[in-house]
């Protein structure tokens, strides 16, 4: 193993360059999945040429350790490897709909309980649509409110929500009192529905 001062130069320059991509994707990456991609590529590119230039240096000047070198190509594959397969797995559970972490729905929950003063969210559900969130909304206002007034500020409250980076699309549906059950999967209903799309 003989690596020349070139050699080296040119190596610890690409791990410079690629740690400052590294960082500068990184910083982007809160709205540009795309940019989070590339910060992951640049990470993996200074782990392996971190690791080819100790292991080389370790081979060349230590004889009698010359597997380091081949020791240290296994190990950082291996890295890499686990580190895409952690990324395919979390692409395919945004696009198979995974529910919102709890903070997310949460914060929606507070953002519609905030939202008017006679509005109290009911039910709150987030679901990945891609890298956003597609949001449904249940919120009860009074039951003599008329409906003109029901709709505009359920269509402020969708608007406002829809406003969030992270939101692809959101439902608001609008109740007089709480339900204890979900309205679209009730037991209790059951309806023919024919052809024409009428209920029987």
């Amino acid at each position: 193993m003989h690596m020349s001062m070139m050699t080296i130069g040119i190596l610890v320059v690409a791990i410079l360059m690629k740690m400052f991509l590294w960082w500068y994707c990184e910083k982007i990456g809160e709205c540009s999945p795309t940019a989070l991609a590339l910060a992951q590529d640049h990470r993996n590119d200074v782990m392996s040429n971190s690791m080819a230039l100790a292991t080389s240096l370790i081979a060349q000047y230590k004889s009698k350790y010359w597997f380091a070198d081949p020791l240290g190509a296994i190990m950082i594959s291996l890295y890499i490897t686990v580190s895409w397969m952690e990324t395919g797995k979390e692409q395919v559970e945004r696009l198979v709909g995974i529910q919102a972490d709890e903070k997310f729905i949460t914060f929606v929950s507070e953002l519609a309980d905030d939202h008017h003063p006679l509005m109290k969210s009911d039910i709150v559900r987030a679901y990945h649509f891609g890298n956003n969130f597609l949001v449904e909304i249940e919120v009860i206002l009074p039951q003599d409110m008329r409906v003109r007034e029901a709709h505009d500020i359920s269509l402020a409250l969708q608007m406002k929500v829809e406003a969030l980076e992270t939101v692809e699309r959101a439902f608001v549906h609008v109740d007089y009192l709480p339900r204890n059950y979900d309205e679209h999967k009730d037991p209790t209903v059951r309806r023919r529905v024919t052809s024409r799309g009428e209920s029987i």
